[in-house]
């Protein structure tokens, strides 16, 4: 079967191809399964609607990710040749003509698309040549982009890998173009090279022209050479340090830091067991399932949670986030970071270890707050981020990146995390299989996660609906906190955090009413990738509707 064929298929045509890819009975894999060959053929024939911890244990025994037997693994495939093809456009159209950089992505997706052709081609006679090779500098086929990579999944592959590749060192030589521009040390330095190096020059001329010099004034001018030699070979050596740290591939792999320390969580999977803790949970059984704590302190209010029409929690300071504990327990001792941050995989940068020390602080406190048995435990019961706050005392933010820091094997289902600042700039993201989210650039400003950012503690979830043949689902839950920076009077700063998971049958919880999920909200992942036509948010338009007038902008 084509992978064009797959791409049509439910979960469980999924699961029966990776069986037989491995070569594996059906009647094996149900009895590691622990359930009937019947009912497995149920499934694999999507007769039989999977739930999420079943699939995690046909995932295990498949050796796959859930992910990719729930959603397929070509979405994601499909959204980075989108995001390929609007590169190319992007250096392509300010010029009125394709630039040096464009040209050489049309021109390796040009090639690609051919040795393609070759290498498929069936009966006598040569491949057709295509239409971008007769016509330098032409668009790519937005409208073959399916067919390409369900013909040749391989090739899509490595062109979507070389897309990557190659925004990462645009963004680092933006990046160091603007440190060179802007880098106050460098500054500083070079000022400090040419005033010492002035000094001494001024100093040695007084000596060559005044012979006749008084001892006195003579030893003084001597030790002003002494002292500025020195101060220009210490700046010579601050900076050639700091120059060799720039230029070390280690430093150099991500264009930021940022990036440096997503890179070293997502190898780990982000996962942290470093952190987790022994602390028995201060759980609170006669809570309400839809109460919220108010993290403003000691004395906290319950504010109840209605969904997307009520706040999440009461008047306060919504960014400090207290951990409630149970009478009695006694927090083991934190364990250190050094372990962690000196291991050879680590952020090696100065700002990328600062970082990281940073996301590992508030991650340990949130694993103190809300331990990992007793979590998972409480997620058996449904995804509810209202209610797994209420039970551990957190504020609805933190219950969010603590789920969002879950591995799929342990949730049963994929997690995707995101949070940004007041401005909407991306300071965490962890990517979900078939919902891109972009690299460099704001996402979609239909999302949940700018929604909140101007109703503060207002929590807000909905089923997102993504375009594509057919469209993808998720959920998401996304919430914005406010902290104070700097004492009563301080600056006010803002968070928000967007957890999202596959389908739209997370809202469902165990033991509730089962209203089913709400309608779904027609996003993007990004504007200038997004298909929509007529979306009043646009911002820029889609080389994906390049047809229309303005690329779809309203």
């Amino acid at each position: 079967m084509s992978a064009g064929e797959r791409d049509n298929r439910g979960t469980g045509g999924r699961i029966r191809a990776r069986r037989l890819d491995l070569g594996i009975r059906q009647a094996g894999l149900a009895a590691r399964l622990g359930i009937s060959a019947s009912y497995l053929n149920l499934i694999e024939h999507d007769r039989r609607r999977i739930g999420g911890r079943l699939l995690n244990a046909i995932a295990r025994e498949l050796d796959t990710e859930p992910g990719v037997l729930a959603e397929g693994a070509e979405v994601g495939l499909l959204d980075a040749l989108r995001t390929a093809a609007a590169m190319v456009r992007h250096d392509a159209a300010p010029h009125g003509g394709a630039a040096a950089g464009g040209e050489a992505a049309v021109a390796a997706t040009a090639a690609v698309t051919d040795a393609a052709g070759r290498a498929g081609a069936a009966g006598p006679g040569p491949a057709a040549r295509p239409a971008s090779l007769a016509e330098p500098g032409s668009p790519p086929e937005l409208d073959r982009l399916e067919a390409f990579a369900a013909a040749y999944p391989g090739w899509a592959g490595l062109l979507a890998a070389q897309a990557r590749h190659i925004a990462q060192r645009d963004q680092a030589l933006a990046t160091l173009s603007d440190r060179l521009t802007h880098d106050p040390f460098l500054s500083e330095s070079m000022h400090a090279l040419l005033s010492a190096a002035t000094s001494i020059r001024a100093t040695a001329t007084i000596l060559r022209d005044e012979p006749e010099l008084e001892p006195d004034w003579r030893a003084r001018f001597h030790r002003n050479l002494d002292s500025d030699g020195q101060r220009l070979a210490d700046t010579a050596r601050a900076l050639a340090a700091y120059l060799d740290g720039a230029a070390d591939p280690a430093q150099a792999a991500a264009a930021s830091p940022q990036e440096e320390v997503e890179a070293w969580l997502a190898a780990r999977n982000y996962r942290l067991p470093e952190l987790e803790t022994e602390l028995e949970p201060g759980l609170n059984p006669d809570a309400d399932p839809h109460d919220v704590f108010d993290p403003s302190g000691p004395g906290r209010a319950h504010v109840r949670d209605t969904g997307a029409d009520s706040p999440a929690a009461a008047s306060g300071d919504a960014g400090a986030q207290p951990q409630q504990r149970s009478p009695g327990a006694v927090p083991t001792s934190p364990p250190g970071f050094a372990a962690l941050l000196s291991a050879p995989d680590a952020p090696q940068s100065a700002a990328g270890r600062a970082l990281a020390r940073a996301h590992l602080s508030r991650a340990r406190d949130e694993a103190r707050a809300m331990p990992r048995a007793a979590l998972l435990a409480e997620l058996a019961h449904g995804i509810d981020p209202a209610r797994i706050a209420a039970r551990f005392g957190v504020g609805p933010g933190a219950a969010l990146r603590r789920l969002g820091g879950l591995e799929a094997a342990a949730a049963g289902r994929p997690f995707g995390l995101i949070l940004c600042d007041g401005t909407g700039t991306t300071t965490f993201r962890r990517p979900l299989d078939g919902f891109a989210l972009p690299r460099f650039g704001a996402g979609c400003p239909l999302w949940p996660l700018y929604q909140t950012l101007g109703r503060p503690g207002w929590p807000l979830r909905a089923v997102l609906e993504l375009p594509g043949q057919p469209a993808r689902r998720f959920t998401a839950w996304a919430v914005a906190e406010t902290r104070r920076a700097g004492g009563f009077d301080g600056p006010e700063i803002v968070e928000a955090a967007m957890l999202l998971t596959p389908g739209a049958d997370a809202l469902r919880t165990l033991g509730g009413a089962d209203s089913g999920p709400p309608p779904p909200d027609p996003v993007g992942t990004s504007c200038r990738i997004c298909p929509r036509g007529g979306c009043l948010a646009r911002r820029e338009p889609s080389v994906l509707a390049a047809s229309e007038e303005g690329g779809g902008l309203s």
